[in-house]
């Protein structure tokens, strides 16, 4: 077995959203998620891919991908980015 990981691109959008959509009710709970709160998926996936042209210094988040044999497995991301400073960050797998 081979684990991957990958900066996403902009190809990758819509593996993010499908991830957040395909949840449970019950899943989104254990996340403290709101699936009410969601962009539409079009609109998601728009924000997503423009993120993605931004400079480092201007970035709200930045996603990687993490792969096992070739196959997606999950994603980590940060965000509440202060440049330089701090970020959070979050592994879903």
């Amino acid at each position: 077995m081979e684990i991957t990981i990958k900066q996403f691109e902009h190809k990758d959008a819509e593996l993010i959203v499908k991830y957040w959509y395909s949840l449970t009710d019950f899943e989104l709970l254990k996340f403290g998620a709101d699936k009410t709160k969601f962009l539409k998926p079009k609109d998601w996936t728009r924000k997503l891919k423009e993120e993605i042209d931004k400079n480092l210094e201007q970035k709200q988040f930045y996603y990687l991908l993490w792969f096992l044999d070739n196959i997606p497995v999950g994603h980590s991301n940060i965000d509440k980015i202060k440049f330089g400073e701090t970020a959070f960050m979050h592994l879903h797998l």
